[in-house]
């Protein structure tokens, strides 16, 4: 067999078998990074990583809950899409062309203590001046967003164990985001964009102005725009997503 030949074969059963490896790392990674960024615990039911298309479909994506709710889940996303750039994975960036966000339904719960779930997603102050260095080259970049949005359904159980339920229907289809390089400016946006559709602000007494600030470099211009081995590849799969979020 020709030698160009045998390179070749040997360089496709490498790169499929690195995208094997990648699959079976990033269920974990993708949660415990996802879940620093969010301030509470996510799972994800299925991570499939594609090098060949340069993807990434994270499947049934859940935001839990923090102690003292009852409700399980406080975030449901059947799907977000990803098309990333491999060759600036080897340059230490996570660069995200495009990702599709279907959030399905957002569960705003108020406790018997009158706490809200919702608040613990917030970042804090010292988080968001960071979020605000601009001048700082970030690991992340997303080139555009476009986020789909069910619904938000608020519970509230303070003074009885039969809560009082509302429903608000969202109804954002594909709305685009671009320019996007920071974790918490995601956060953030996902929350307010989501949050200020709702009358929770009077209802349940919700600040919002938090989650504004959060996703303020996404929200600069109005709604929608921002301005202007397997040891060794797990290692470095995990020092990238660590040094991101």
């Amino acid at each position: 067999m020709d030698k160009k030949i045998k390179v070749g074969i040997i360089a496709v059963l490498a790169f499929f078998g690195l995208g094997f490896v990648i699959n079976g790392l990033f269920d974990g990674l993708i949660e415990s990074s996802l879940s620093k960024a969010a301030h509470v615990p996510v799972r994800v039911g299925s991570t499939r990583v594609d090098l060949w298309s340069q993807s990434i479909a994270l499947r049934n994506l859940e935001a839990l809950n923090p102690r003292g709710f009852k409700e399980r889940r406080m975030l449901d996303v059947p799907l977000v899409a990803i098309h990333f750039d491999l060759p600036a994975l080897g340059k230490g960036q996570l660069h995200l062309k495009e990702v599709r966000l279907h959030l399905k339904e957002l569960s705003v719960v108020k406790n018997r203590d009158g706490r809200l779930n919702v608040n613990a997603v917030k970042a804090d102050k010292a988080e968001r001046e960071k979020t605000q260095q601009t001048g700082r080259k970030s690991k992340l970049v997303i080139d555009k967003l476009y986020l789909t949005i069910d619904r938000v359904v608020y519970k509230d159980f303070t003074g009885s164990e039969i809560p009082r339920v509302s429903s608000f229907e969202i109804g954002i289809q594909d709305r685009l985001y671009t320019n996007i390089e920071n974790p918490s400016v995601l956060v953030g946006l996902v929350m307010f964009e989501t949050l200020t559709r709702t009358t929770l602000s009077s209802l349940a007494h919700l600040e919002l102005v938090d989650f504004k600030d959060q996703g303020s470099l996404a929200l600069t211009e109005g709604f929608g725009f921002v301005k202007g081995g397997g040891k060794k590849v797990e290692k470095a799969a995990k020092g990238l997503l660590e040094s991101i979020f």
